[in-house]
């Protein structure tokens, strides 16, 4: 029975029945007393029921009532108080004489003597703790100095669950402003589980003038005009109307480009874009961009921080040579243009394949007698391979001697997965063996190639690629195209996707790109092809009479792409106009930001990345090599050697092991105990010590992000905080009553406490007066 709060407990339960029958007995005494008083009205049976309850009481009395009440044992339970030990509780609050940091400082260490603090020692064992780059126990917290260069609170919760496990920890208070980095995506599972956090929110509100780069993106693309584009979002608080400068510098500190902002909000929060054009021989460019605060008075004005004015960023460049080889069916102007524009591409080396002569019957067009080979090389067996007649007549041309190619289609693995793309122009499907097809096949598929078929009388359904392996890689059906005509005079337009993809426009905006098009000639060659297949992206299309032909359609295909080229005769563009010589050069343009994208994503042998934990400081680096043999196959077999440069150029080597999970991976960490930008170069070799590929990556340190991200602290994060370990947020200023509120919260650790009841002087006094009133009003209405 709960009674005032606690347990109500009888110690004499064996005479429970013999009292409810005495209680019986003399409720029904006093009532038959009563019940032959002549007198009637409620007088009466008022001084019969105080009598009956007088009767109660004593009875009640010699059960020996208990009240058993369970408390918190004094000194068994554990409380920690935690202290966010970071650099931004440097930061002062508006209005305050002094940085947030030092204020819960002095309030902390002046409790221990006298306040909340001293109360919370005197009921529990209190720990104290410092969290920021790691967590560290403390005697007290004159040992806070907010130097820390992160705030990892789930790190810091983590490690107090394992050091507390099944131990009677009661509640965890943590002082903090909330800009922590490690917690908002880690709400949902705490692993500190139902123990009940109380966060102290420690920031008051900052109306100081300050300006910072919360976020820094980075794009890259095949887009030759800016392959990187770097998003920075600006917060500019408090200094409306006067301008900001954002500036992207280099590694060696040399200025790339500025954009200057002014805005006429108090508090604003501005994106800026650059796009910028990394060096050729470098594939790391390394990036910093700075905000700042322009005056035309001589000293910089003053700001809540500078600590939150520059990020650092790395872009990964891809780095050829990317080797790509063209089928041509003929030697004609395509070629030409298309060998000339990809000449003027430092990371494309074209090698081609192109057919001067199709095979022929040996019993026709005989040469001398005896002569059996291809009359076509007479005299020049000393430089090329004569050919049979039922040959085809290849030329092979190589962007160097050492190049593997000889004048036919690649004979093994190893010589057709040296290139990352191959390109088909005017060669009929059965050019190609059965086993020839497959092997390209599996080239895209397996390792990741690209393949691209320009339009023309022996290509797509034409060139009789339906039901084939290549026709099975095609982005478009080719069963139910006409094989006997082609597309007429049109114009060429732009798909939605189209203007989507940077790498297919040639012009920054759209009325522009809209006006280069319409000055592209009519085509007079362009293949009538099926419907694009699911899953693939029509790029551009061919209308010609108010009907829409596809012209560019590209799909991905196993671990490549395929792309098809409906058009023939392209290279007439460059030829339309005397008048525009730009056209020429828009065509070579299209043809390099084309190979760019077939052949950007194309895997090495070898690749290596990396992943930042930055969720502490120092961060650890996961590492990442994967590693594919010659043919493409993963290679669990390597010896993987990482040789990383820190930002003070001091080189470390770590060698990689074999990932249980994944074949050919192979894994290490590190750790990056600098601010700043560091590189790692792999080179991986095979089991027979030869070498397999080198691959680079880099990452940059930027301490402090989230530190100064929200110069008022994150109140809403330390409310999910709170709610969702069961806890509550409390005000600094209420510590003191919410200690004393702890008392009454069930903990780990509780005792029982019992008073009895029954020798208390209010329980007699109380039966007295039930018959001293009783008596009373016997008398007062002459009761006998």
């Amino acid at each position: 029975m709960v009674f005032l709060g606690a347990s109500l407990i009888l110690q004499q339960q064996d005479k429970l029945v013999w009292a409810a029958c005495l209680a019986l007995l003399g409720i029904a005494a006093v009532i038959y007393t009563y019940a032959r008083f002549p007198q009637r009205g409620g007088w009466k049976w008022a001084a019969a029921l105080l009598k009956i309850l007088g009767i109660l009481l004593l009875l009640f009395c010699v059960l020996e009532p208990l009240l058993a009440r369970k408390e918190p044992k004094k000194g068994a339970n554990i409380f920690l108080v935690v202290g966010d030990n970071s650099e931004s509780l440097q930061i002062k609050d508006t209005g305050a004489d002094e940085p947030r940091g030092e204020l819960v400082q002095k309030d902390l260490v002046e409790s221990e003597e006298k306040g909340w603090l001293k109360d919370l020692n005197e009921e529990f064992k209190v720990h104290r703790f410092l969290f920021g780059e790691r967590l560290q126990r403390v005697n007290n917290f004159e040992a806070l100095n907010f130097e820390d260069r992160s705030s990892s609170l789930h790190g810091a919760l983590d490690d107090i669950s394992q050091r507390y496990e099944d131990r009677p920890l009661a509640g965890i208070f943590v002082f903090t402003d909330g800009n922590v980095n490690d917690l908002d995506a880690k709400l949902a599972k705490l692993p500190t589980g139902d123990i009940p956090i109380y966060p102290v929110n420690i920031a008051g509100e900052s109306s100081t003038r300050d300006t910072s780069i919360r976020q820094v993106s980075l794009n890259q693309s095949a887009f030759e005009d800016a392959p990187v584009t770097v998003n920075a979002e600006v917060v500019l608080n408090q200094v409306a109307n006067e301008p900001v400068e954002v500036t992207v510098y280099d590694k060696e500190g040399n200025k790339v480009d500025s954009q200057t902002l002014n805005s006429d909000q108090a508090i604003a929060i501005e994106t800026v874009s650059f796009q910028l054009k990394p060096g050729v021989e470098d594939p790391l460019a390394f990036y910093e961009v700075r905000v700042s605060q322009t005056s035309k008075e001589e000293e910089e004005p003053e700001e809540a921080t500078t600590k939150n004015n520059m990020q650092s960023i790395v872009a990964v460049m891809p780095h050829g040579p990317y080797s790509v080889l063209y089928i041509g069916g003929r030697p004609d102007p395509s070629f030409k243009f298309f060998k000339r524009a990809l000449s003027e591409d430092h990371e494309v080396e074209l090698a081609s394949l192109i057919r001067i002569a199709k095979r022929e019957p040996k019993f026709q067009y005989k040469g001398r007698e005896g002569e059996s080979s291809n009359p076509l090389f007479r005299g020049f067996r000393g430089e090329q391979d004569t050919e049979d007649y039922d040959k085809p007549v290849i030329i092979a041309m190589k962007p160097s001697d050492d190049f593997d190619l000889e004048a036919e289609f690649p004979k093994t693995d190893d010589q057709l997965f040296q290139f990352s793309a191959i390109v088909i122009d005017k060669m009929e499907a059965e050019f190609f063996t059965f086993n020839q097809q497959e092997r390209l096949q599996q080239f895209v598929s397996r390792r990741g190639g690209g393949v691209l078929m320009f339009g023309g009388r022996e290509s797509f359904a034409k060139g009789k690629y339906d039901k084939t392996p290549i026709g099975e890689m095609l982005p478009i059906y080719l069963n139910g195209a006409p094989t006997n005509r082609e597309v007429g005079a049109g114009e060429v337009n732009l798909s939605r996707e189209g203007w989507l993809q940077p790498w297919v426009r040639l012009r920054s905006e759209r009325g522009s790109e809209e006006a280069r098009l319409a000055d592209i000639p009519a085509l007079s060659t362009v293949n009538t092809v099926g419907d694009q297949k699911p899953g693939s992206s029509l790029v551009s299309y061919y209308r010609q009479n108010g009907k829409d032909y596809p012209l560019l359609v590209t799909q991905s295909f196993g671990k490549g792409k395929s792309v098809a080229l409906t058009a023939g005769d392209l290279w007439r563009w460059g030829f339309s106009n005397p008048d525009h010589p730009e056209f020429m050069d828009d065509l070579n343009k299209f043809y390099r930001q084309l190979m760019r994208w077939v052949i950007t994503d194309v895997p090495k042998p070898v690749a290596i990345k990396s992943a930042v934990d930055g969720s502490r400081f120092p961060p650890k680096v996961s590492l990442e090599v994967e590693v594919n043999d010659r043919a493409y196959f993963p290679d669990s077999t390597a010896e993987v050697i990482i040789e990383i440069t820190d930002p003070e150029g001091k080189t470390s080597e770590l060698r990689a092991a074999l990932s249980s999970q994944d074949p050919g991976v192979y894994v290490t960490d590190y750790t990056a105990v600098n601010e700043g930008f560091y590189s790692a170069r792999t080179v991986v070799k095979d089991e027979e010590n030869e070498p397999l590929g080198e691959a680079v990556t880099g990452w940059t340190v930027n301490s402090g992000l989230e530190e100064f991200q929200n110069l008022s602290g994150n109140a809403a994060l330390l409310d999910k905080l709170a709610g969702a370990s069961g806890g509550e947020v409390v005000e600094q200023s209420e510590l003191a009553s919410f200690v004393e509120k702890l008392k009454e919260k069930p903990l780990p650790v509780m005792e029982t406490r019992t008073s009895p009841l029954w020798h208390l002087p209010v329980f007699f006094l109380l039966a007295l007066l039930c018959f001293a009133g009783e008596w009373g009003l016997k008398r007062w209405k002459g009761l006998p």
